[in-house]
């Protein structure tokens, strides 16, 4: 700033940011601004000069930007919550309308045929979605979601049932 002052023949004015150490060994930011310039704007001598202590201000600063984050993080998490919801209740909706069918049909199919088994899975294709609509809505509503105990077993013999219907031809499905 001074060599340009020099060299322009105008005012030197400015502010620079500097890190102190004070002599307890504190740390400070201070903020500097200074002028040179005579009453003509002539460039002779310092006119004025200030010093401010910016620390408490970054500070602040630092914690607001902090506390805006958290802010949008929290913000996010509520969209993520009704978003959630609204894709239990649709879920829910549609399952119950393949549930209903598929008792319907199931009431209908011969006992012990391939179609009744078949219905069966999707019954209870269709209680387990009831299940994680349940535990999306409990999430949604920031409810105790209900936990209970399965078989491991169980369900990976149900979902391998499930898979072998939809599975392209020349591939077997086996649980072990």
């Amino acid at each position: 700033l001074e060599a340009t002052a020099r060299t322009t023949g105008k005012p030197m004015a400015g502010a620079l940011e500097y890190r102190i150490v004070r002599p307890d060994g504190d740390v400070r930011e201070v903020l500097a601004h200074r002028s040179k310039a005579d009453g003509e704007g002539g460039v002779r001598g310092l006119h004025f000069g200030v010093v401010l202590d910016v620390t408490d201000r970054r500070l602040v600063e630092a914690e607001r930007a902090a506390l805006e984050e958290r802010l949008s993080h929290l913000q996010q998490l509520e969209a993520l919550g009704r978003l959630a919801g609204g894709v239990a209740h649709d879920m829910n909706n549609t399952l119950a309308v393949v549930r209903g069918l598929a008792s319907v049909l199931e009431s209908e199919a011969p006992s012990g045929s391939t179609l009744a088994e078949d219905l069966g899975d999707i019954l209870r294709a269709c209680d387990r979605g009831a299940a994680l609509t349940r535990n999306l809505l409990g999430f949604a509503r920031k409810g105790q979601l209900r936990r209970v105990n399965v078989s491991l077993n169980d369900v990976a013999v149900q979902v391998v049932q499930l898979l072998k219907h939809s599975a392209p031809k020349g591939i077997e499905l086996v649980a072990d």
